[in-house]
């Protein structure tokens, strides 16, 4: 799944790393202060522990989604025009997904986008029989 700005939250990155569902994500620079180190560091990629603060931890329970850290990849690229951005995701493997894969992949999102989470969860719902956290009732009472 690809997804611009306005979808990272610690539930949402659980949600996906439990059901194995590679996304890539642009993030804001000022998010948390893994993406904040990330961009001191000067790095084109980096695997990182994300931890989630209360507020999150919160989130996740209601969600019934797990807490502990995900180990999730941030990968910075730099657009034509010289606009630095930087994505996440779960796809660690470096060799397999160098760093100019997501900006192609990136660069081909700008035709399309997803325009609401309810679509997303609608779109990756699966029956109850399956016991998907996507049907999660957590989930639906936010929605």
């Amino acid at each position: 799944m690809l997804y611009d700005r306005g979808y990272p939250a610690f539930w949402f990155f659980a949600l996906h790393a439990l059901e194995q569902r590679d996304f890539c994500m642009r993030l804001s620079v000022g998010l948390s202060t893994e993406v904040d180190d990330f961009m001191a560091l000067g790095a084109t990629s980096v695997v990182l522990a994300f931890t989630p603060g209360a507020d999150a931890r919160r989130q996740c329970e209601a969600y019934e989604l797990p807490t502990a850290p995900l180990q999730m990849r941030l990968v910075r690229v730099t657009f034509k025009g010289g606009e630095t951005e930087v994505l996440a995701t779960l796809l660690h493997d470096e060799e397999a997904f160098p760093a100019h894969f997501f900006k192609q992949l990136y660069s081909a999102n700008a035709k399309f986008s997803v325009s609401s989470l309810e679509q997303v969860i609608l779109k990756f719902s699966v029956s109850k029989e399956r016991k998907s956290p996507w049907y999660s009732p957590g989930l639906l009472k936010m929605m």
